[in-house]
């Protein structure tokens, strides 16, 4: 009986096996289901540069993937050969699914398996695939008929668009992409009664531009010529401009004035409602001015100080310095600065030393003045003198100036733009090392990067329209988003400084929604092997831009000291009272000194004496490929690891800054110099703890990393069939078990 009834158990304990099997069966063949309506929801990203017989192709060529015969996924390319930037390039297909790819209907050589939630950087070659579709450009200048031919939205050879009489005329560079906005004609005609001019201005010639918001890239050249007879009273040839109506008033936009060939040349990146010649008026006004009590006046003629003017405080404790020609625009005639007894504290945690109140609010002044304020010591407890500086008051915050320290007279410089509040003050230079990981063929080098993150800036995210000087040169740009709407030039009028921003460069002013570059009359002095040429003041201090914008900077030979030669000049960034060499290049035929810059601060041009050394570099030869990010989705603080090959496809030896950024600013940054056919790969190692997304770059190679609380890296977990095989087997393990201590007791059956 005892046998049977342990049978009977034996029995219901197969059963319950048996069951456990049965439910557990659906999980040990589980496959992930299909939508009945298509594949996984979670795409592939795929990006790259696409090559055509070896050679980087244009923009406009369709690239398209297929899973077989059905198209899973279509782009263009853009101006640079690249595809999968904007708009991102996303496949749906089955997992595993081979995904060929086709570009102008050619079948690439490169083929991918589909992994769902990847992001691969693919660069796709094919060979003898037609050009994409030209079409021809019908244009018309003040009536002159002409037209030019745009293959993918490129213009293959340089054209010149001008009206028969020679007064407009609009230069387009071989290359250029132009963005028509679906017309096929292009515009430009005489008004008859163009809007009515500013204050103090007059409209000397005005023209209105089809089809509106046309872009180029880069910018074309327009030139606009007028006659000194048809000019109004009281308009001075010098005081000539150029401005572009945006349908409701007169922006004047940067442009170069030749009184020779009496002609005025400004640099579009798109057109507007208008553009127009303006001159400004003779009308003069007197401004009476009280420095801290101190009495004195200057007279404005058309809005515009004729002559440098310097107006003192009677104790020395305020200057402010105006060059000659300053266009000032403000209300009434009184202007004054006075002790701010009760400034604001600010969120920013510094330390106030001093501060004034400068009237009337909102004044503005084109170029910047250059404002001197001094400091007594000492100075208050824990603070370095050599690190104040002049901030303004922007209603919520302190903007803080690039400034200079005069350590021996106790003043602190800075160019400012517009009167509100200034103050003196200091808050501490955060400290930062950074060391990157270099791998060659022979050695590896490793190191980590630590920053200081205990001081935090506020800032605020440019957008709409940002007004511009350049040394005296006014103008605007348009920033949507934070990014720059279009490739856009700043020129100062004498041409000698120059301001590149790539389209879709974004941007951020530090919460102004103005850009300034003033030349320094003094700065700390250069190293001692070296001398210094020139130095500006790029304001806001520490306005950032990513991908970095391009400074050019026109020099004079005869302006060189001796001891220095031309190909020994370069650009430096002012740090505190120390100067960095930045990656220059110097074309002496131009005559032009050329640097990325990724943020606003002091620069300036300097020059070896001869037979000293700095370390400078040329980019002109090498190429980046095959980058790389790993992992892709990280726990905080985990190890991430970038890397990206260098290749010298140069006939000689050559150097390049090889800089990683993360969201737009620089992480690290390593020197590469490579002999002619070499490569070699360069990798970063870096971490992020707060959860979110990042964009992570080397030039223009780039991915996303996403940061989650919790998360490791995707290769290392497990997927949903095989986590439930695992718990089926360790049930069906653990019931097995039971069975065998049953027969041991039992003796068998």
């Amino acid at each position: 009986m005892k046998k049977l009834s342990l049978l009977m158990s034996h029995r219901n304990l197969f059963r319950l096996i048996a069951a456990s099997f049965i439910v557990l069966l659906p999980a040990l063949v589980y496959v992930p289901p299909v939508q009945a309506d298509g594949p996984p929801s979670i795409p592939h990203q795929f990006y790259g540069n696409v090559y055509n017989n070896d050679v980087l192709v244009g923009a406009n060529y369709t690239v398209v993937a297929k899973v077989g015969t059905t198209q899973v996924a279509s782009a263009t390319t853009d101006s640079q050969g690249r595809y999968g930037y904007s708009p991102l390039f996303r496949v749906t297909a089955s997992s595993g699914a081979l995904i060929e790819f086709y570009v102008n209907g050619v079948k690439a050589i490169q083929t991918a398996n589909f992994s769902g939630g990847s992001i691969t950087l693919l660069n796709i070659y094919v060979v003898n695939a037609s050009s994409p579709t030209s079409a021809t450009i019908t244009s018309s200048i003040l009536g002159q008929s002409s037209s030019f031919v745009l293959t993918g939205g490129v213009l293959q050879s340089a054209a010149t668009l001008a009206s028969a009489n020679g007064y407009v005329s609009l230069g387009l560079a071989a290359s250029t992409a132009v963005n028509m906005q679906g017309s096929t004609s292009l515009t430009i005609a005489s008004q008859s009664s163009p809007p009515t001019a500013p204050s103090g201005s007059a409209v000397i010639n005005a023209y209105t531009l089809t089809p509106a918001n046309v872009t180029f890239s880069p910018t074309a050249t327009l030139t606009l010529k007028y006659n000194t007879s048809s000019l109004p009273s009281g308009v001075a040839e010098s005081s000539l401009y150029v401005a572009t109506w945006n349908g409701s008033a007169w922006s004047e936009v940067a442009s170069t004035l030749n009184m020779t060939s009496k002609t005025l040349t400004v640099q579009l990146s798109s057109f507007a409602t208008a553009i127009g010649v303006l001159g400004r008026t003779s009308s003069t006004t007197t401004i009476a001015a009280s420095i801290l009590g101190a009495a004195d006046s200057f007279v404005l003629t058309g809005g515009v100080l004729a002559n440098a003017k310097t107006l003192n405080s009677s104790d020395s404790r305020v200057k402010l310095s105006f060059q000659a020609n300053t266009t000032i625009s403000m209300q009434g005639t009184q202007l004054g600065a006075a002790t701010e007894s009760n400034p604001s504290a600010g969120t920013d945690n510094s330390t106030l030393v001093r501060a004034y109140s400068f009237t009337p609010s909102g004044a503005t002044f084109s170029p910047a003045a250059i404002m001197t304020l001094k400091y007594e010591t000492p100075v208050p407890t824990g603070v370095n003198e050599s690190e104040l500086y002049i901030a303004w008051w922007n209603g919520s915050a302190w903007e803080k100036l690039t400034s200079t320290v005069s350590t021996s007279s106790k003043e602190v410089s800075a160019s400012v733009s517009h009167f509100t509040v200034f103050s003196i003050r200091w808050a501490p230079v955060p400290a930062t090392t950074t060391t990157t990981t270099t791998t060659t063929d022979t050695t590896t080098t490793t190191t980590t990067t630590t920053t200081d993150t205990s001081q935090t800036t506020q800032t605020t995210t440019a957008t709409g329209t940002v007004s511009t000087n350049v040394m005296g040169s006014s103008g605007s740009f348009s920033v949507s988003s934070g990014a720059v709407a279009s490739a856009t030039t700043l020129n100062s009028a004498d041409g000698r400084v120059s301001l590149s921003l790539a389209a879709n460069t974004a941007v951020n002013l530090q919460g102004s929604q103005q850009l300034s570059v003033l030349q320094l009359a003094s700065t700390p002095a250069p190293p001692a092997n070296a001398k210094l040429i020139e130095a500006f003041a790029c304001s806001p201090d520490n306005a950032t831009f990513s991908p970095a914008l391009t400074l050019t900077v026109k020099y004079n030979t005869a302006s060189i000291p001796a001891g220095v030669n031309e190909s020994d000049l370069y650009i430096a960034l002012l740090q505190g009272t120390t100067w960095t060499p930045l990656a220059s290049s110097v074309n002496t035929q131009n005559k032009t000194i050329t640097a990325q810059i990724n943020h606003f601060s002091t620069y300036a041009v300097l020059g070896n004496v001869s037979g000293s050394t700095t370390t400078q570099t040329t980019t002109s030869s090498l190429l980046l490929s095959d980058f790389t990010l790993a992992p892709e989705v990280a726990a905080p603080g985990a190890t991430v690891t970038v890397s990206i090959r260098v290749a010298n496809g140069g006939s000689a030896e050559a150097t390049k800054n090889v800089v990683l950024k993360v969201n737009g600013m620089n992480e690290q940054q390593k020197d590469v110099t490579l002999s002619a056919g070499k490569s070699q790969v360069v990798t970063f190692t870096f971490n992020r703890s707060a959860p979110g997304s990042y964009t992570v770059s080397i030039d223009d190679h780039s991915g996303s990393l996403e940061i989650k609380a919790g998360s490791s890296d995707a290769s290392t977990g497990f997927s949903m069939p095989v986590l439930a095989v695992i718990i089926a087997g360790g049930v069906l393990v653990i019931l097995l078990m039971i069975v065998l201590i049953f027969r041991q007791r039992s003796g068998g059956y």
